[in-house]
């Protein structure tokens, strides 16, 4: 990351506070003790923090009221997924060569016991075979026998409909004209999704005399140029007037806490085993609870290697969007970093290519002012010609996460990760729901030492502590629930 400032000019470097106390000595060491001697790159720190508008998920469940509140930990919750699922994947087949030719009956093993006797079963290319006896179990899959239908003696199964992974359809299920025999039936039941809830926690500390120690000089002018719409810890939520340093210090926790609590909704993992124990332990010794968090609850994934088409994102939302067929109100929404809007929007530029001549759209992406041409002009929306809408949602998240993961152009491959939501509504209640126990949603208290508190906490003569210092701590409760991950995707960088 480039500096601000070049270093050799810099009258010292940025200060970074790890002790966990704000105190005089921080103030010292920061050399911001002396109005005179503040240095610009305390206000191009400010930078490095999200906006309140960038906390997608919490936007979506928190404030918008999206929240499941319940009495355990643990919570579970039923699910459908739609019908039996009407197709199967080939593991092996008896045979590859002229297979079914003069109506010869072949064996082919499927993963799963969709399929029923009697049924019509279709092969990616179309070629329809009957089920002519109950499938077997050999273990773990199942063998089939079929045989080819139709008036061509001919007639074969090409090989590759018959290779690991290729797909087969379930149609319907003819019989003979007379004394038929009853056909086999199967229902679905619901499923059961089960994930917990996190315990997350955060403290703020300080010492003696500093929440009154005031932001003088230099800085109070600068500070009174920034405006941090951000609300802090007053109950009606009105905004901070920079006035102490302890303000600062209080801006840029609440700040970090909301930012980790944010990737916690996206990168938790769930940790229990399946005999039900828990490993983690804290310091007392107690279980850490975590439950899957978005990234670990979306199954359905594929990868790229840089490049993509316009197409292939057309692709994916109609796949996605024909899905949501049992939603009231369907709602796709498609999150990324910086470097995969740089990559949508490449994608866009080359159709746009494929359909207009760069003359034709050069008042679009090239402006004049004077002698002076500015290149530039970014896609952020895609239409689909079945009317489906794309957006891309520029998630400031997929740029902080796995910053150490492999770089591609520059930055991480991660802030190249495409992740589609289904944000949609079903039997009125939202896809996406926060879940947390009711009084744990967010707690906090002080407590109070012999250090001076400031003056919106109160003060009191009675003290925690005979130490000189004080702190806010705070606990809070959250997991995330996906009542349907069928149509959310994962389209992932593979550098």
């Amino acid at each position: 990351m480039t500096n601000a400032v070049k270093p050799t000019l810099m009258v010292h470097p940025v200060y970074q506070n790890d002790k966990g106390i704000l105190g005089y000595e921080a103030l010292s060491n920061a050399f911001q003790t002396k109005a005179s001697e503040l240095s610009t790159p305390l206000i191009w720190a400010a930078n490095n923090y999200f906006l309140p508008e960038d906390f997608a998920i919490t936007k979506l469940t928190e404030l918008a009221g999206n929240v499941e509140y319940i009495d355990n930990f643990e919570y579970e919750y039923p699910i459908m997924q739609g019908d039996i699922d009407p197709m199967d994947s080939v593991v092996s087949a008896s045979t590859t060569t002229n297979t079914g030719i003069n109506n010869t009956k072949f064996v082919v093993t499927f993963k799963h016991r969709h399929f029923k006797f009697q049924n019509i079963i279709n092969s990616p290319s179309k070629v329809q075979c009957q089920v002519k006896a109950q499938p077997i179990s050999n273990g773990q899959n199942w063998d089939y026998l079929l045989e080819i239908m139709g008036n061509n003696p001919l007639a074969t199964v090409p090989a590759a409909d018959l290779a690991a992974g290729a797909l087969w359809e379930r149609m319907a299920t003819p019989v003979e004209i007379e004394e038929s025999i009853g056909t086999e039936s199967e229902e679905q039941y619901p499923a059961r999704a089960k994930n917990q809830i996190n315990t997350l926690r955060a403290s703020m500390k300080w010492a003696g005399h500093i929440a009154e120690m005031p932001i003088g000089g230099k800085a109070a002018a600068q500070f009174d140029k920034i405006k941090f719409d951000v609300p802090m810890r007053q109950s009606n939520g009105s905004v901070r007037n920079f006035k102490y340093w302890m303000h600062w210090k209080e801006w840029q926790f609440f700040m970090k806490k909301l930012r980790y609590k944010e990737i916690d909704y996206w990168t938790s993992e769930y940790n229990r085993y399946p005999d039900g124990t828990i490993v983690n332990r804290g310091p007392s010794g107690k279980p850490i609870l975590r439950g899957d968090g978005i990234l670990s609850q979306i199954t359905n994934r594929d990868y790229y290697s840089g490049k993509l088409s316009a197409q292939r994102f057309e692709e994916i939302a109609t796949e996605l969007f024909y899905g949501m067929s049992g939603a009231e109100k369907k709602h796709l929404q498609m999150h990324t970093g910086t470097l995969g809007h740089r990559i949508f929007n490449d994608a866009m530029q080359n159709q746009l290519k494929s359909y207009f001549t760069t003359e034709q759209t050069s008042n679009i992406f090239v402006t004049k002012n004077g002698e002076t041409l500015t290149l530039g002009a970014y896609f952020s929306t895609y239409k689909t010609r079945d009317g489906h809408t794309i957006t891309v949602h520029r998630n400031p998240v997929f740029d902080w996460i796995y910053r150490n993961s492999p770089k591609y152009t520059g930055l991480p491959s991660f802030s190249g990760e495409f992740i589609f939501l289904d944000m949609s509504t079903y039997n009125g209640v939202s896809n996406f729901r926060k879940v947390t126990r009711r009084g744990r949603e967010m707690v906090y208290g002080i407590v109070a030492g012999m250090a001076t508190l400031p003056a919106e906490y109160g003060s009191t003569v009675y003290k925690a502590t005979d130490k000189d210092v004080a702190s806010i701590e705070y606990i809070w409760e959250q997991g995330i629930q996906i009542l349907d991950t069928s149509f959310c995707y994962r389209l992932s960088l593979n550098p």
